[in-house]
């Protein structure tokens, strides 16, 4: 189980108009990205060392696409008509996605914890991921912003992102 979701509460409040989740508590909102960040990892532990360390907005968009149709499930919609199809579409994409990563035919931009202490971010796409390691150096991910010189655990001497 991830430490934590891969999207935040309010990645998910951002992602539906907020009269559809208004009657959904924000507990049931939170336990529900962690849900669903569960059933992401039974996907991504096939070609990923989890838990991930860092991951783009692919993995936060999956997230909350998965969330929000496992929300209105419980609550109620109809998967056949109008915008809740879009849900329901949107559900069936993340899940054929995940599955292509389960098969190795799409890699998306994360650090897993295999390489242990200030692993190295890759560079492609659209360049979301970079790092100068080592000390005073700086890195990104997407949740964390520039860290200069960060001393987080493990990482003493600076240089990487991290704690």
């Amino acid at each position: 189980m991830p430490a934590t979701p891969y999207a935040q509460l309010t990645d998910l409040q951002n992602s539906i108009q907020a009269y559809a989740l208004n009657p959904v508590s924000t507990p049931l909102q939170s336990a529900q990205l962690q849900r669903q960040a569960d059933k992401m990892d039974s996907y991504l532990n096939t070609q990923f060392t989890l838990p991930l360390i860092s991951w783009n907005t692919d993995l936060i968009d999956c997230n909350c696409d998965l969330a929000i149709y496992a929300i209105l499930k419980a609550r109620g919609f109809n998967p056949k008509a109008g915008a809740d199809k879009t849900l329901k579409d949107a559900y069936d994409a993340a899940i054929k996605w995940l599955e292509m990563i389960a098969k190795g035919e799409v890699h998306p931009l994360v650090v897993d914890s295999s390489t242990g202490p200030n692993p190295p971010m890759r560079a492609e796409g659209d360049g979301w991921a970079v790092s100068v390691g080592g000390p005073g150096g700086v890195g990104s991910g997407y949740t964390r912003g520039w860290v200069p010189g960060n001393t987080g655990p493990g990482n003493p001497g600076g240089g990487f992102w991290g704690g």
